[in-house]
């Protein structure tokens, strides 16, 4: 079994790689707006609601690298089934990248914190793995 570290503070190396970090460039639209990266995406929705001042603060670095902290996730909201959608649809919009070929590659995906959020997110990129190798058993 391929194992791969997908933790953005750490460099790309043999056993740890940016590309699939939630904090990768991986550009994609949801609900109308662009975003840079996942991590981008999920600060911004959070909450439950667009985040216009959280937005433009990414905007300014290019929607990727580096987490600027968005509204409290609101309890109401279900934030982790938005992170796995996040992780969806900016998978789904570079089917045809070097993240993708690299999320196809490993069968055990691993992240040196164990909070809820990054298991979620451990589980998305997971969910949307078995996906697009579905797809690509069907001929997509």
């Amino acid at each position: 079994m391929a194992t791969i570290n997908v933790y953005w503070g750490y460099p790309e190396s043999e056993t740890n790689t940016r590309l699939l970090s939630n904090l990768a460039p991986r550009p994609f639209y949801y609900k109308g707006h662009k975003f840079g990266s996942v991590e981008h995406a999920y600060q911004v929705l959070k909450a439950g609601e667009f985040d216009h001042y959280t937005h433009n603060r990414y905007k300014t670095i290019g929607g990727f690298g580096r987490k600027i902290r968005g509204r409290k996730v609101n309890r109401n909201f279900d934030n982790l089934k938005l992170m796995k959608e996040l992780i969806r649809e900016s998978f789904m919009a570079n089917l045809n990248s070097d993240m993708t070929r690299m999320l196809l590659k490993y069968d055990v995906f691993t992240h040196p914190t164990n909070t809820l959020i990054d298991r979620t997110f451990l589980e998305g990129l997971y969910e949307v793995r078995a996906e697009i190798l579905t797809m690509k058993k069907n001929n997509f």
